[in-house]
């Protein structure tokens, strides 16, 4: 099958944060690769050819065995696939002299690559044959493992809300990023899986604005176990702000000491996931009701006509409406 492999190697830790994270995001999640122009296929440089690359399936590899100070060809190395992806969008900016490819990430996949490579080309067709076992996370860690012996793997799942239906999302084309939709004032869940080998001191720190969010859960988050699945509630603040942006972010370290060398420099593997939290029309509807009693009961009570048989009727009436209102503000809104 031919398809079109996106390479990055372990010669450098910033080349292996990008197959790091390629591991660390959902299905339908948005990865970014850079490349030179000479490290990229002669054929898909062509003008024409590069305009119809969307929407095209690649397969993205971590090439092994590549020594920085001795770089070899990629016909060389040892490739281990890790999953499909479509591409979105290829563009090439003449100033820095980059071709930037974004592909929205699919499956986790098992492939060999058939015959050879183009020596020093890391964005190429190839031709491979998928292999029908060891194609889900857990094996496609386990064969990456030892080119990160100092961090724990993490695979985010999904958010789900209250009642376990996936969170839905979007593509920001200004952030180039994939975007979930939170409502305030709900609560969510994010289901992760974790992967750590022995170390119990390798660890996963959360950060996030506690002005507008609140995780209930450990941090930094450890695993006793190789593989372990997890689930961190996520409740979102109400705020008077109608939508804005907000980000949660994932960082491998080790032990609880966040400001350590070591932490610090593994700020290259940190996955960030973008939300939009924004009111919901339920819950502004229900407002709008409550505050529209609230303005029933001003009227019956200074209603001047309709109560002459019984006058105190109009006022048992108002109580009874500033009382349903008053009391859904706080309880939905936190209206004192």
């Amino acid at each position: 099958m031919k398809v079109i492999a996106a390479f990055s190697s372990d010669s450098r830790p910033q080349y292996k944060a990008d197959i790091y994270k390629v591991m660390c995001l959902s299905e339908g999640d948005v990865i970014h690769f850079r490349y030179k122009k000479k490290h990229v296929q002669d054929l898909l440089v062509n003008k024409q050819i590069w305009q119809m690359l969307e929407d095209r399936k690649v397969v993205i590899f971590l090439s092994q065995g590549n020594d920085a100070n001795d770089p070899k060809g990629v016909d060389e190395l040892t490739h281990v696939s890790t999953r499909e992806a479509n591409i979105l969008s290829c563009d090439w900016i003449p100033e820095t002299e980059l071709y930037h490819i974004r592909m929205k990430l699919g499956r986790f996949i098992n492939a060999q690559i058939k015959g050879h490579t183009i020596r020093n080309k890391f964005f190429q067709e190839v031709d491979i044959e998928e292999k029908q076992e060891k194609n889900n996370w857990k094996s496609r860690v386990e064969e990456l493992r030892s080119s990160f012996s100092d961090v724990i793997f993490f695979n985010i799942k999904g958010i789900f809300d209250s009642k376990g239906n996936s969170v839905s999302s979007t593509y920001n084309t200004q952030s180039y990023s994939r975007v979930y939709d939170l409502y305030h004032g709900e609560r969510y869940t994010i289901a992760m899986h974790l992967a750590n080998f022995g170390d119990v001191d390798r660890k996963l720190s959360i950060d996030y604005n506690y002005d507008d969010i609140v995780i209930s859960y450990q941090n930094p988050i450890d695993s006793s176990v190789e593989f372990d699945d997890i689930f961190i509630p996520l409740n979102v603040k109400i705020s008077s702000v109608f939508k804005h942006s907000n980000f949660i972010t994932f960082k491998p370290v080790t032990g609880y000491d966040l400001t350590s060398e070591k932490n610090t420099a593994n700020d290259i593997f940190k996955v960030s996931q973008e939300f939009l939290l924004k009111i919901n029309f339920r819950s502004a509807s229900v407002f709008g009701l409550l505050s529209l009693i609230a303005f029933a009961a001003a009227m019956v009570s200074s209603a001047k006509e309709g109560f002459d048989i019984f006058p105190l009727f109009k006022y048992l009436v108002a109580g009874v409406f500033v009382f349903i209102s008053t009391s859904g503000l706080f309880y939905f809104f936190n209206k004192k």
